[in-house]
């Protein structure tokens, strides 16, 4: 199941969801044919897509379109706000976005990451597969593990830290250097010092993506956690100072606080009882902005 963003066309950014990504984009080009996603973010379940949809249509109401014959699916809002948005609300589900793998030129298969018939892990020499955060947390998809197939169902977790060029992190991927360069990758994993006992730990676990990610992403999270926070994960979130760090500044702690609280309450994203995601008005949006008059045109044609 995935939450899209297109590009800009004219002065708005269609977002919408789907369970075939691959057929989406597909339908999208017989309209406009050099449409592209700018943000695509898949998610578990239809339940926790939904939850996503009506928090999203409730949040940017009104930078929503207006039609004759109702809402439509298009919003006046730049990018980096519909990002931030969705960003608060993964931390308010506590659910990090993890790239198992990387499509060329906006090609998703059908199954996406998540899928049965999802590649998993390669033996040594298709160099396995490296685990990328989401560019929504920090600006650029970040390397985080490189996982290598020893038998099975026996994977090694390696760390990747920082790394002097993408000629460097092509030697770790199936990826060429320029591929790498044009996906917004960074070279810096920022999670690397709090992820150090994980590093070359062999893990009994089903070759499947879903298996890995779900098994990552409690490890991934309170790494994330003390990246953010000065204290350990289990101090008092009201209390917390930030870091100093230049990066972490403008992270929406108070929604990656009530996230936990979320989580701790039993209503993380693996619950779906309510309508919107809980504590979503902690996600601020009175400082969001369309795009300007002046700003330079998205592709003219326009989605219906």
């Amino acid at each position: 199941m995935f939450l899209y963003v297109t590009e800009k066309i004219n002065n708005h950014h269609k977002i919408g969801i789907s369970n075939d990504i691959h057929s989406r984009i597909q339908q999208y080009r017989t309209l406009i044919p050099d449409l592209n996603f700018d943000i695509v973010i898949q998610v578990p379940s239809i339940s926790n897509l939904r939850l996503y949809e009506n928090t999203i249509k409730r949040g940017l109401e009104s930078f929503r379109i207006k039609r004759g014959f109702g809402d439509s699916e298009c919003y006046e809002i730049q990018l980096k706000y519909i990002q931030d948005y969705i960003l608060k609300s993964t931390l308010l589900l506590n659910f990090l976005c993890l790239d198992f793998h990387l499509f060329l030129h906006n090609n998703y298969p059908k199954y996406g990451q998540y899928g049965n018939k999802a590649r998993g892990v390669g033996y040594p020499f298709h160099k396995g597969v490296t685990i990328f955060l989401n560019e929504i947390y920090f600006g650029k998809k970040i390397p985080l593990f490189n996982l290598e197939r020893l038998s099975k169902n026996r994977i090694r977790f390696n760390l990747i830290r920082k790394l002097k060029n993408y000629e460097e992190l092509q030697e770790i991927t199936n990826y060429y250097a320029d591929f790498l360069k044009v996906k917004n990758i960074g070279l810096n994993n920022y999670l690397s010092k709090y992820l150090e006992n994980f590093d070359k730990k062999i893990i009994k676990i089903s070759n499947k993506p879903r298996a890995i990610i779900y098994h990552l992403m409690p490890i991934l999270f309170e790494a994330l956690t003390k990246k953010i926070y000065q204290l350990p994960v289990d101090f008092n979130w009201e209390r917390t100072v930030l870091l100093s760090d230049t990066k972490s500044k403008n992270f929406p702690v108070k929604c990656m606080a009530f996230g936990r609280r979320n989580s701790t309450d039993g209503r993380s994203f693996n619950n779906f009882t309510q309508k919107r995601i809980r504590f979503i008005h902690h996600a601020e949006t009175n400082a969001y902005k369309k795009y300007s008059k002046k700003s330079t045109p998205g592709l003219i044609n326009k989605i219906k």
